[in-house]
């Protein structure tokens, strides 16, 4: 392509279903169009990532029964894992985002919530806190146990 690239997307697919893992694609600034740069295909079903703020580091879920959280090195290029996958202490994490020094983890299967240390290396050290919810919702057939969707930290 003879545009100017804008930057790169991270795309996470279930490698469960057929998926690759975690997709790098460059981002044409003039079109909007992606061009696949690379594949990680270490990261099973690694529904949500979090860029940390250097753009440095990547970080997944793989939602899976058992749960865990992954770090990965971008600044060789293709994605690297920084260490084996950190177990989450919770079931089916969903979401993931960065907060002051740790990786949080909404887990939608166990109703909870955990976070991880985030070492100075970029990877990451076991689970440090757990909150699972308890309770139910309004909708008796769907909602017979609570499912943690998304945590956001608030400044």
């Amino acid at each position: 392509m003879d545009g100017t690239w804008a930057g790169r997307a991270y795309i996470g697919s279930f490698t469960a279903g057929g998926g690759q893992g975690i997709t790098t694609a460059e981002v044409d600034a003039d079109t909007g169009a992606l061009t696949v740069r690379s594949v990680t295909e270490t990261v099973p079903d690694p529904s949500f990532l979090a860029l940390d703020a250097a753009g440095e580091r990547l970080y997944a879920v793989s939602e899976t029964a058992e749960g865990a959280a992954v770090a990965l090195d971008l600044t060789a290029g293709a994605p690297a894992p920084l260490g084996p996958p950190v177990p989450v202490r919770g079931e089916g994490p969903t979401h993931v985002c960065l907060y002051d020094g740790h990786l949080l983890t909404a887990n939608y299967n166990s109703g909870s919530v955990s976070a991880l240390p985030v070492r100075a290396d970029g990877g990451l050290g076991p689970v440090s806190g757990v909150l699972t919810h308890k309770g139910s919702g309004p909708h008796p057939q769907r909602q017979q146990e609570p499912h943690a969707h998304q945590v956001l930290p608030d400044p």
